[in-house]
């Protein structure tokens, strides 16, 4: 009946220690719950690096051309004036390229110094949090572990002080354990 009602005790212990390891790990949920976010912040540095790179091929691509209207003859693409005005009209697109892929990237070097900020705070936090829910879990552990092993150090002790008789390895108990004769 003793060791029924240790076992019981330790089964409610069990679920104590489950309990509180529970809301141990919790900040481990917080850190998952914000993961999201930093991912989305992430992506939106890869699309301001991508817009920039674009405008930057684009604007390249454009400045070869006008060296090639210039380099080639007038006999390719037409008189000197159509390809005067092809590389008046490539120019101003340059320009506008330029202007572009200088909001660009600024636009970058904003997104990325933002991400680079949050990302340490993001690390500092977390790292000061997992030592935090190590040491909880590991405290949670310890005294469930302690309340147990007390638990059953009890039950043994009550065990010891049965009669003769009646403690396991006696006769008794050795008739009931080995079984038919």
């Amino acid at each position: 009946q003793k060791a029924g009602k240790a076992g019981v005790a330790a089964g409610r212990m069990g679920a104590h220690a489950t309990d509180a390891a529970t809301q141990a790990l919790q900040p481990l949920h917080d850190m998952l719950a914000v993961a999201p976010a930093a991912i989305k912040a992430l992506r939106e540095r890869e699309a301001a690096l991508l817009t920039e790179q674009a405008l930057q091929e684009e604007a390249d691509q454009k400045r070869d051309a006008i060296a090639t209207l210039q380099r080639e003859g007038s006999k390719v693409y037409g008189s000197d004036q159509g390809k005067r005005r092809r590389v008046e009209g490539l120019e101003k697109e340059v320009r506008d390229l330029d202007r572009a892929l200088s909001a660009a990237a600024a636009e970058y070097r904003r997104v990325l110094g933002h991400n680079q900020e949050e990302l340490g705070r993001l690390q500092t936090h977390r790292s000061e949090r997992l030592a935090y829910l190590l040491h909880s879990l590991a405290a949670v552990q310890h005294d469930a572990a302690a309340r147990t092993a007390t638990t059953w150090r009890q039950v043994a002790a009550d065990l010891e002080r049965l009669s003769p008789s009646t403690r396991p390895g006696s006769a008794v108990a050795a008739g009931f354990c080995s079984g038919p004769s």
